[in-house]
């Protein structure tokens, strides 16, 4: 499984989960990217929705069996029929868990389509004030390693310097947001 969940979260396809005993336990609708209990349990109303958000983490996650999986996890083997290693929400939203917002992804494919950081106070992805040029600094990083640095007047000429780059090396992963 992805290194996002691999802590907190078993390898799934290595459980007992299997398709028939996702039917058994839940309905999963879609289009709307929700779950849905069939059983009725102590607490739990038939047609009440399953998922839940995990504590400190900004995805939903569903219990079955005692096992917890991530939400749109779970959708994917309810449309596909195998738990995959790693999914990336499309539209960047991870609360968004539409089979066609989903997608299998490596780990870097699934940063590339990271949005720009909350910190980031040039108001563009990719995009620093770099004191010592008073420039624009444009830096794309892959891992540790910076792949694309170029300086630039305005944050508009750094920005978009970026995201050439970023087209180029991201492919169908490329988010400018």
């Amino acid at each position: 499984m992805g290194s996002r969940f691999k802590s907190k979260y078993r390898d799934l396809r290595d459980t007992n989960l299997t398709g028939s005993i996702l039917q058994d336990n839940i309905r999963v609708d879609s289009d709307l990217g929700k779950v849905y209990w069939v059983l009725l349990k102590r607490r739990v109303s038939e047609n009440q929705e399953a998922g839940c958000f995990s504590t400190g983490k900004k995805y939903r996650t569903v219990t079955i069996n005692g096992i917890t999986c991530p939400e749109h996890h779970v959708i994917w083997v309810w449309e596909t029929g195998k738990w995959p290693d790693e999914l990336d929400h499309i539209n960047g939203d991870s609360l968004d868990n539409r089979f066609v917002n989903l997608r299998e992804a490596t780990t870097s494919q699934n940063i590339y389509n990271k949005k720009k950081e909350r910190r980031n106070r040039s108001g563009y992805k990719w995009v620093y004030w770099d004191t010592q040029r008073d420039k624009y600094r444009a830096e794309i990083y892959r891992g540790e390693k910076s792949v694309h640095c170029t300086f630039h007047d305005s944050a508009q000429e750094a920005y978009e310097a970026a995201c050439a780059t970023a087209k180029l090396l991201d492919g169908n992963f490329y988010n400018p947001n």
